[in-house]
């Protein structure tokens, strides 16, 4: 299934949404809509990361991110799941970061 989310740029990144749809939407909704007590929503979270390279550092290590990050660890408290590390390149994870914190 495709969702070419179209970014706030007003852009469509096709490959960016097709790492989403196969590492994310299961958990995170195929709209970002999140899973109630299960995954946080991900829609218009740009203003709760420092930089797209922060996020993609924690796309490469969620637990150890998390766990050295209050904020982050806090936030996850509401949701049964825990993000687990999804194999991918470093430049898929920028290219997915970047692409999570365009979306609206």
């Amino acid at each position: 299934m495709d969702y070419p989310v179209v970014g706030a740029s007003g852009s469509t990144d096709t490959a960016s949404a097709a790492v989403y749809n196969k590492n994310c939407a299961t958990c995170h909704g195929a709209n970002l809509e999140g899973r109630p007590g299960m995954a946080p929503p991900l829609k218009g979270i740009s203003n709760h990361w420092p930089s797209v390279e922060e996020m993609a550092k924690y796309l490469a290590n969620p637990q150890g991110y998390a766990n050295a990050d209050a904020r982050l660890k806090h936030a996850g408290d509401g949701y049964s799941l825990k993000m687990p590390a999804i194999p991918m390149t470093d430049a898929e994870r920028l290219a997915l970061a970047k692409w999570v914190l365009a979306q609206p």
